[in-house]
């Protein structure tokens, strides 16, 4: 059986609500790119100092989030008919999980000065980008200052990277 995409139905929505969806969709991208290039980044790392199977690393990842891992593999695989993220470990991790890999025991070996310029650092970049992703997440918008501070915390992550790719 085929389906042909279909038009969106036509919906009575404010202008207000019309003018928030248009300003979401300009920030959605960037918070993809922003996210999606630190588990990039980290895992690149974490595997070129300790292969691909780093997660198994105790020092590493902790039992919580193997955990919450597994949770979230095993629902995806519950739910065949859906779309998959069929990607490696760091992909199915939570967004704050990646401060906690980064500065583990032997994730900070990798990712201390001059990779990340403090233990705090990282931990700082995921607490902006996950109040505002959440924000989103739920379909509400952000404030103009909130979409200004995603692109300059985005632009202070791309300065650090640069140059440090695995």
């Amino acid at each position: 059986m085929s389906l042909e995409p279909r038009a969106l139905p036509q919906v009575d929505l404010s202008q207000k609500h019309t003018e928030d969806a248009a300003r979401m969709a300009e920030i959605y991208p960037v918070l993809y790119a922003f996210e999606n290039s630190m588990r990039e980044w980290i895992d690149g790392h974490l595997t070129a100092a300790y292969g691909s199977k780093w997660h198994e690393d105790p020092k590493i990842v902790t039992t919580g989030m193997r955990e919450r891992v597994a949770r979230n593999r095993d629902a995806e695989d519950r739910s065949r008919y859906h779309s998959r993220r069929n990607a490696p470990f760091i992909y199915y991790t939570d967004l704050g999980d990646l401060p906690a890999i980064a500065h583990s025991e032997n994730g900070w070996k990798v990712f201390k000065p001059p990779m990340l310029p403090s233990d705090k650092w990282l931990h700082g970049r995921v607490e902006v980008i996950e109040m505002s992703r959440n924000v989103v997440a739920h379909m509400n918008p952000l404030a103009a200052r909130d979409t200004l501070r995603i692109r300059i915390n985005f632009e202070d992550w791309l300065e650090q990277i640069k140059d440090r790719r695995p």
